[in-house]
């Protein structure tokens, strides 16, 4: 096996990019023939410092361009490349770009998402591609989707006049489909309140990480304040700051982690002193990890602390106690992405048409009226 020389590729890129791109041309030039076992995980590590995650990555994203096929306990092989055949239009080929799109298969968050986008897409007759860099095949395709994590990215490179739809927060200037984030969190909030809390806590991630985080602050703080409730600094608990580098979108559970260690902290500090009976967080694996760390320090969910999550995943649906959560309709919001896709590739009018889609309270076990 030849070896991977980083120093070919350009510097700007992530590793996992980088290797792939490292793989793909050694495929195309031969030096990797169909057939040929690619280097293990614990080679890649002991011979070029590419960790778990990073290798996890390449193989997925080379697995959805048909160049390799995993196969469990055996390795992963290189393909026969595909008979050639008459190119494929490209009005019959939408990119979807998004680094959380190639990990659909692992995550539930993505994969709701990606689960829309492609029934839809079945509908309408798109095949999808999934680029490894923002926009290269962009003369290959006739729409875009443009997932949150990659709007800056795109931005940069949008060709003019592509037709392109943005999820899950709003671009100025693009049409786009999401939900109603801001009142989700309120909808948590005046929840709690008819249930009978006065002070609510909310676990996030900081209004200036993430619009969509900002949107859920917004509605739990207006909530609070229609409701003329004293506030203070300390109901609010913000996540320690993730390395980016080292944090695997494809691992849910990371949230889950942090979610814990981060309540664990708080629990230690001040929690007891803030009075607080109820908690809302940034999303439902938070709420679980929050959960987890209560009951490791003695507090019973709910009876001693409500926990409301968001998003409506279904893994907050088998935990014990079963999640109170505001759903996200994700599965809608990729079908109807793909709709408004398909209207501007056939009329060839770009759209700045923003959809706005409900989101609702599931009310589960993980959330009660507060003791006397």
């Amino acid at each position: 096996m030849p070896m991977i020389d980083f120093k070919r590729i350009s510097p700007t890129l992530p590793p996992y990019q980088q290797v792939a791109e490292q793989l793909r041309r050694q495929m195309k030039s031969g030096q990797i023939k169909p057939g040929d076992r690619l280097p293990s995980i614990a080679q890649m590590r002991e011979k070029h410092g590419v960790s778990r995650p990073t290798m996890d990555k390449v193989h997925s994203i080379l697995e959805q361009e048909g160049l390799v096929i995993r196969q469990p306990g055996a390795g992963t092989f290189v393909l026969e490349p595909p008979a050639p055949t008459a190119p494929l239009l490209a009005h019959n080929v939408i990119a979807v770009s998004g680094s959380g799109f190639y990990f659909a298969e692992q995550s539930p968050y993505w994969g709701q998402l990606m689960a829309g986008i492609r029934a839809e897409a079945k509908t309408c007759g798109f095949s999808i591609s999934l680029p490894d860099h923002p926009l290269r095949n962009a003369q290959t395709v006739s729409g875009l989707l443009i997932g949150e994590s990659s709007r800056e990215d795109v931005l940069r490179h949008l060709p003019v006049g592509l037709p392109c739809v943005s999820l899950l927060m709003p671009l100025a200037g693009v049409a786009g489909v999401y939900a109603d984030d801001y009142s989700g969190g309120r909808q948590a909030t005046e929840y709690l309140l008819k249930l009978g809390h006065r002070r609510i806590g909310y676990l996030h991630g900081g209004s200036g990480s993430h619009e969509m985080v900002a949107r859920r602050l917004s509605g739990y703080r207006d909530a609070l304040h229609a409701a003329e409730l004293g506030f203070s600094e300390d109901w609010e608990r913000v996540l320690p700051a993730i390395e980016h580098d080292v944090f695997d979108p494809a691992d849910d559970l990371q949230f889950v982690a942090v979610g814990r260690q981060t309540m664990s902290q708080w629990l230690k500090e001040n929690w007891a002193q803030t009075g607080l009976t109820a908690l809302l967080t940034q999303n439902d694996y938070l709420a679980i990890g929050a959960m987890e760390a209560l009951r490791e320090s003695g507090w019973s969910v709910p009876g001693d602390v409500s926990v409301v999550g968001f998003d409506g995943l279904e893994i907050g649906q088998v935990v014990s106690p079963r999640l109170t959560t505001i759903d996200v309709p994700l599965r809608e919001i990729g079908r109807r992405a793909v709709q408004m896709l398909q209207a501007q590739i056939e009329t060839g009018i770009a759209s700045r048409e923003h959809c706005m889609l409900p989101t609702r309270l599931r009310v589960g076990l993980s959330s009660c009226a507060p003791a006397s």
